[in-house]
């Protein structure tokens, strides 16, 4: 198991910088979540009573409401807004590619797509706890990497490595952002900071990072933005100091 460590600020003697937390840092990025799967063709949503064939752009996001239809939260008129809004301006880029306009909520019945995930739910609880160990080892084999980190020559350890799924945004009591839809993020959203000279990790999905730097005066190893309210995140080295 890596063991954390302990940031302290180097001189400029060590460093040739002020306030230097590090002087090599190598790591593997951050995990990207993997990308979406279509559902099948005998699962779609209906507009008004029809079925309607969305691209997966836009049926990724009309199951982010599916899967949470019999939620109080579902039924929150800001919630409601809010998403329908989003998922509208999604589809000026990606359409249904039946010709379907949609423009009514009330038009609009997840059901279809909620009655699937419920499904697929069922079927999960019946893996066996063989199976389910065996899932859980391949998932930290395969999260090993990201995990670990070398700082100053010595074992450590990222704490966040994995990046958000897209999905709507929930928020707290009557935020007015909620049902918001939050973007998938990508290695062109990330700014990696590593090692000058410490190999360039490659994402695991396809893409390139949005920018490389080499800030010794952080203890980060990846930024970048949300859409919702525009707030910068962090993927950060952990810190037993």
């Amino acid at each position: 198991m890596s063991t954390s460590v302990a940031f302290v600020s180097r001189s400029d003697n060590e460093q040739g910088m002020p306030n230097s937390k590090w002087l090599t840092l190598e790591h593997n990025g951050v995990l990207f979540p993997p990308p979406y799967e279509p559902l099948p063709d005998d699962v779609k949503m209906k507009y008004d009573g029809k079925a309607v064939d969305l691209p997966p752009e836009a049926e990724e996001v009309a199951g982010f409401y599916a899967a949470i239809l019999e939620l109080v939260l579902a039924r929150d008129n800001t919630f409601k807004e809010n998403f329908f809004q989003d998922w509208l301006t999604l589809m000026k880029r990606y359409p249904p590619r039946d010709g379907t306009i949609i423009t009514s909520f009330d038009l609009c019945d997840f059901r279809p797509m909620f009655e699937h995930f419920e499904a697929e739910k069922a079927k999960k609880l019946m893996v066996t706890s063989d199976e389910k160990k065996g899932a859980k080892t391949a998932k930290d084999r395969m999260e090993a990497k990201y995990i670990a980190c070398s700082v100053d020559g010595s074992k450590g350890e990222v704490g966040n490595f994995r990046i958000e799924p897209p999905g709507l945004f929930r928020g707290r009591s009557d935020h007015p952002k909620k049902g918001s839809l939050k973007f998938r993020i990508g290695p062109e959203d990330i700014t990696l900071n590593i090692g000058e000279g410490a190999p360039i990790p490659i994402p695991n999905i396809p893409g390139n990072w949005k920018a490389v730097t080499h800030d010794h005066t952080v203890t980060w190893i990846a930024q970048w933005t949300e859409n919702v309210n525009g707030y910068n995140k962090y993927a950060f080295l952990t810190n037993s100091g």
